[in-house]
């Protein structure tokens, strides 16, 4: 029983040393709560942005069923090079011939 008392008459005199830290050091101690709740909230932040977008395109690309893709004279994303915006524009347009030939 000696032990325990040790123990807990230890983590007592910690428990008063840390809140003695605390009073001593006012402005180190609500800078460091204020920069780890700016962090803890910063990542709920940016994790709620993230399962945002991706429930955005998610809903998007149920819009167009598990048949179905699409096809462009152009590139989703477009980045040019030396010319590469003529090149684009210069090619040519989609008929419904050519989706005959496809479907």
């Amino acid at each position: 029983m000696a032990k325990f008392s040790h123990v807990n008459s230890t983590i007592r005199e910690g428990f008063r040393m840390a809140i003695e830290a605390i009073r001593q050091n006012k402005l180190r101690s609500i800078l460091t709560l204020l920069g780890i709740s700016i962090g803890v909230f910063s990542v709920i932040g940016v994790m709620t942005a993230i399962r945002t977008l991706e429930s955005s395109v998610n809903s998007q690309l149920d819009i167009l069923g598990t048949n179905t893709f699409t096809i462009n004279k152009s590139p989703a994303i477009q980045i040019h090079g030396p010319g590469g915006n003529r090149k684009i524009r210069q090619r040519k347009n989609i008929t419904y011939a050519h989706y005959e030939e496809i479907n």
